[in-house]
């Protein structure tokens, strides 16, 4: 128990939850809480993701590229800066969608971009048996797997649910281990509590 938020006391990820705040990555959901096992939207993607590559939205003016992501959203200046950068796209009808969750599969393109890792596409099959040859995020699964940012949602066989939504407490795995960061430990952890060794950063909603 302790560390800087009172809901993620004892999880794999914890160590990493707290890395990310030391980084000043993520101030939580609420005072005193992180919201581990909650989904997160394309909002909080955006604001994750620019975060974690030291980008400064703080003196941006609004641009209006999107119809539903008003100048008043607490995110709007993430989600423009993350549309002009090419990180993440918006919709054809010119909609954002910021309260959409995100699945596991649109997370890994997402990241390899912020990492810059530039992948090609090419038809071939996947490390994980559940990432199929033609999907367009395949590579960017494969080339986190092969950064040894993921080690997928299963070992046996190997998996990487693609199509399951990322949970808060994964994504911070995910950007620590896409950062570097040292996972760190709160007080009163064991130290035998750790992410770095665990063998999947999967864990399921409860």
């Amino acid at each position: 128990p302790g560390g800087t938020f009172t809901d993620d006391d004892g999880i794999t990820h914890e160590p990493y939850i707290e890395a990310l705040v030391a980084r000043g990555i993520t101030n939580g959901c609420g005072p005193g809480l992180y919201c581990p096992y909650q989904p997160v939207t394309r909002a909080e993607l955006a604001a994750f993701v620019l975060r974690t590559a030291g980008t400064n939205v703080d003196s941006r003016a609004y641009a209006g590229h999107f119809s539903d992501v008003p100048a008043s959203g607490w995110y709007a200046p993430y989600v423009e800066r993350a549309y002009e950068l090419g990180i993440m796209a918006g919709y054809d009808d010119s909609t954002f969608q910021p309260n959409e969750l995100v699945i596991r599969g649109v997370f890994a393109e997402v990241l390899a971009s912020v990492l810059g890792e530039e992948v090609e596409f090419e038809l071939r099959d996947s490390y994980f048996s559940d990432v199929p040859a033609a999907i367009r995020y395949r590579p960017h699964i494969d080339r986190l797997y092969e950064l040894e940012i993921t080690n997928g949602c299963s070992s046996a066989p190997l998996m990487y649910c693609p199509n399951e939504y990322i949970m808060r407490a994964q994504l911070a795995t995910f950007l620590g281990r896409g950062l570097n960061l040292a996972p760190i430990l709160p007080p009163g952890a064991t130290t035998t509590t750790t992410v770095a060794t665990t063998t999947t950063e999967y864990c399921p909603p409860g």
